[in-house]
């Protein structure tokens, strides 16, 4: 039993800070209220778990609406990259992207530089052994036996709620290694009626890449010209990085066999993120497949490299031989080994679409505990939660972005009414407006909303009305010279021309903006009038005597919702905490066919 002390008190408690935390942690700062940043470790503040690339299909898009809302990810990511690359560019702007490898620890230190030059963020180290509610608060108690009181609290507890590590038959309580997982807490959450499942993700070997044969494999360098990660700071300008390939092999399978056969590997039972699969799940249903192993760094100056497309939970010893099967890492030396870890996840359809539990007012959560696989998933989810834990607090309306206006927005709509069956995964091809929502544009789209809040200074916003009227102005004169073109070659070769004016006096990125714009004027007119006609039907009445009993096709909750609420329109039921889109479609359908009798 421990001693209980007093309790602190705060409008905002993050429980948790890994990229959901930090990003919850400074918006909700940012909106101006008195935050408890509480972690089990201070010094692993935004720590990288896995892999330390960031963007890619979906991703790169989500980073860009972080930075465009006033997020710190995209900046930590351009603070601290090794190297860029470019990423499907030749299939058009909707789907190109890009990645980045950072140095981890670099990354970090961006991120604890921002935290602490938020005075209104107090850092608090411990873990959580319990939730409670207490009327209006919800009151956290940590093992050393303080209270940490808030008006609200957003859970970012990624792998750490009932984790469990696992390498060959060991089994170790954490959600990642040498950290202690917070397990009483689920206790807490099972009595307020919180349903929750299990998934299981992994991580691969880390290598002394002293101990490699580059000769023997292929070195893939970084491009220079690649687009920024934020919109804020200034594009630097350095000799780009590089990592290495390599793929598996029949003797890779025959160690993978081995180990099988042996049981040398924890019965994979818990669903793990199909898009980032162990290599024991892929022998398995790829057999006689040779899978691609990315050698990457983990930070600029030290000899720790990550394998990449090799997570693993098979025993340590074999995990060396395993290593060794590979092209060009034959003598290679396991610096730390790979690990998979077992953990309980929020089923996120219990959630609003401001990331807050309905069962339990003024609890949000955010990031993997609410089911999602990736960094930037979570980040995105932690500024929207964030966010609207600060604006509870302060007894304001939630933030809500819609599928219409943000890959956020389409993430937080798949989540809280699909819910989940495995870890989700960002994609460009989930977003319906993915000509209209590109990543060039987000501080267009969503600069504006992140001043209203307070996220965005006035010198950003300034900067972001500048580029609006520059990008405007010069359309209208590009669109006049091109008022005697007819000929699809000609206008081709103007756009280059365009950048060879345009580029000895602005920006490449509004230059760029300019030129898509235009380019594509005709498919992004068509995708606005499509995201016109969804918000129309927004405005569309309700009758007052409707009997929502007698629809075929709407679900229970949906109707429950709406005889509680109300709503006069489509634009109050879009409003109302988890409500489905697909049910306000069969909704709009009922009325319209009622209208026409």
């Amino acid at each position: 039993m421990f001693h209980v002390k007093q309790s602190d008190e705060y409008e905002v408690v993050i429980v948790g800070a890994g990229f959901a935390g930090y990003e919850a942690a400074n918006a909700s700062a940012k909106i101006g209220c008195k935050t408890a940043l509480v972690t089990r470790n201070i010094d692993e503040i935004a720590s990288i778990p896995c892999s330390t690339t960031f963007g890619g299909s979906g991703r790169w898009q989500l980073v860009k609406e972080i930075d465009g809302l006033g997020g710190i990810t995209g900046k930590a990511i351009e603070s601290s990259y090794i190297l860029k690359r470019k990423l499907n560019i030749r299939k058009g702007i909707a789907l190109g992207n890009y990645l980045a490898i950072v140095d981890k620890e670099g990354f970090k230190e961006s991120i604890y530089k921002d935290i602490i030059k938020q005075t209104n963020i107090t850092l608090k180290q411990g873990s959580v052994e319990k939730l409670n509610k207490r009327k209006n608060k919800i009151e956290i108690m940590l093992s050393s036996g303080e209270k940490v009181t808030g008006k609200t609290v957003v859970l970012c507890l990624g792998t750490f709620l009932n984790g469990e590590i696992a390498i060959g038959d060991k089994r170790i309580k954490g959600g990642r290694k040498g950290e202690l997982a917070p397990d009483r807490i689920k206790a807490s959450l099972k009595d307020c009626k919180v349903k929750t499942g299990r998934f299981r993700t992994g991580t691969g070997p880390k290598i002394d890449i002293r101990t490699i044969n580059a000769a023997r494999l292929e070195k893939i360098k970084g491009e220079e010209n690649s687009a920024s990660f934020s919109f804020w700071i200034k594009k630097r300008v350095k000799e780009e990085g590089f990592y290495y390939r390599t793929k598996t092999n029949k003797d890779t399978e025959k160690v993978i066999e081995e180990c099988l056969k042996r049981k040398l590997k924890v019965k994979d039972k818990k669903k793990g993120p199909r898009y980032c699969p162990s290599i024991e799940t892929k022998t398995i249903e790829y057999k006689g497949k040779a899978h691609t192993i990315f050698i990457q760094p983990e930070n600029i100056t030290g000899i720790e490299w990550s394998l990449q497309g090799l997570a693993t939970s098979i025993e340590e010893n074999m995990q060396q031989k395993l290593v060794q099967s590979l092209p060009g890492l034959e003598e290679a030396k396991i610096v730390r080994p790979g690990y998979a870890v077992e953990y309980d996840y929020i089923k996120p359809h219990q959630l609003t679409a401001s990331l807050e539990l309905k069962k339990v007012k003024n609890l949000f959560s955010a990031g993997q505990i609410n089911g999602t696989s990736g960094y930037e998933e979570a980040a995105a989810q932690g500024i929207i939660a964030g966010i609207n834990a600060a604006l509870r607090a302060k007894d304001k309306e939630p933030f809500i972005l819609g599928r219409d206006e943000s890959y956020i927005g389409v993430m937080v709509d798949d989540l809280v009414t699909k819910g989940v069956d495995e870890p989700y995964r960002m994609f460009t091809s989930r977003v319906e407006y993915r000509l209209v929502l590109r990543a060039d544009n987000a501080d267009l789209r969503l600069t504006p909303k992140g001043y209203k809040l307070g996220l965005i200074d006035e010198d950003k916003m300034k900067k972001t009305r500048n580029k609006r009227k520059k990008i405007k102005k010069y359309k209208e004169t590009i669109e006049k010279s091109f008022i005697k073109e007819k000929k699809k070659a000609m206008r081709e070769r103007k756009y280059d021309e365009i950048k060879k004016i345009f580029l000895k006096k602005e920006q490449e990125d509004i230059v760029n903006e300019v030129i898509v714009e235009i380019k594509y004027k005709g498919y992004i007119e068509r995708e606005n009038r499509k995201i016109e006609e969804f918000r129309r039907g927004l405005t569309l009445k309700i009758p007052e005597d409707i009997n929502y009993g007698e629809i075929k096709g709407i679900s229970n909750e949906t109707m429950d919702m709406m005889n509680r609420y109300s709503p006069k329109n489509f634009k109050q039921a879009n409003k109302i905490p988890g409500i489905k889109l697909a049910d306000l479609m069969t909704l709009k359908i009922y009325i319209e066919k009622k209208a026409r009798k």
